[in-house]
């Protein structure tokens, strides 16, 4: 079976644009239930979900409320990773098993593994899952979501891994310095001081890294637009939990005076 074979089923558009209408079509959810309060509960967790909610007393919100109540541990959250590092290196093994040659998805695959078996590495060895934190299953489910013509060196391609690898640094270092805080206290290590959530700061550049790879060399394929939709969804998630975060602070610290939750001098 091919591509073509599927078509029918998609109303004879590419099947793999449904990868990019996914991660848009939850980008879309996400905003909505941050525009709309009777929806705000599902996305609280870790420390937000301790803040103070008022929600409309309205039957909806009622119902929304009753859903808010179904939680799993926050730390299921590094099954993303597991889950996330496994299909890069399954998908290296079989890449490498056609003896293809080297293309700027080899150089995507190699960031993207990279990162996956850090945060999982992260997951398990630096991050501190508090017993009582919780997180809604939706998040949860929202966190499993996450060849080509002979590669053309060029001095783009150095500068943006070069760019990759120093995000990825100042990721492990920004969670290192949250690991060694006081459970839910102000981090004030580099990016912090500018933004409540630096590390995810780094996320979104790391992701806008791969994106400016796909585009480095044509022929532009379907795939490439489907790093876009995939970036959206990042940014679109965690600019919601940042600002979460950053109200968290404020609610709890008086003199908590960051301005921005995720991208300096911007959101």
């Amino acid at each position: 079976m091919n591509i073509d074979d599927l078509k029918p089923f998609t109303l004879g558009y590419d099947p793999r644009l449904l990868v990019s209408v996914t991660f848009v079509a939850v980008s879309i959810a996400i905003l909505l239930m941050q525009i709309f309060p009777q929806f705000r509960l599902l996305l609280k967790y870790g420390k937000t979900a301790q803040q103070k909610q008022v929600t409309p007393d309205t039957p909806l919100a009622k119902f929304v409320e009753k859903v808010s109540t179904l939680q799993v541990p926050k730390s299921w959250f590094a099954h993303y990773y597991v889950f996330y590092s496994i299909l890069q290196w399954s998908q290296g093994a079989y890449i490498w098993s056609q003896n293809p040659t080297v293309s700027k998805y080899t150089v995507i695959w190699a960031l993207l593994t990279l990162q996956a078996t850090r945060r999982m590495i992260e997951s398990y060895t630096l991050t501190k899952w508090s017993s009582k934190s919780k997180m809604h299953y939706t998040h949860y489910m929202a966190g499993l979501l996450e060849g080509g013509e002979p590669i053309e060196w060029s001095w783009k391609y150095h500068l943006l891994i070069t760019i990759f690898i120093l995000f990825s640094v100042d990721q492990f270092k920004n969670h290192q310095h949250l690991a060694s805080l006081v459970k839910y206290s102000v981090p004030t290590f580099n990016f912090f001081k500018i933004v409540a959530c630096a590390h995810y700061f780094d996320e979104v550049i790391i992701y806008l890294v791969v994106i400016f790879v796909s585009f480095v060399q044509k022929p532009y394929t379907i795939p490439d637009w489907n790093f876009i939709g995939t970036w959206i969804f990042v940014i679109t998630n965690l600019s919601v939990s940042a600002h979460g975060t950053r109200l968290y602070y404020k609610e709890k610290f008086d003199k908590y005076d960051v301005k921005y939750a995720i991208i300096p001098y911007i959101l």
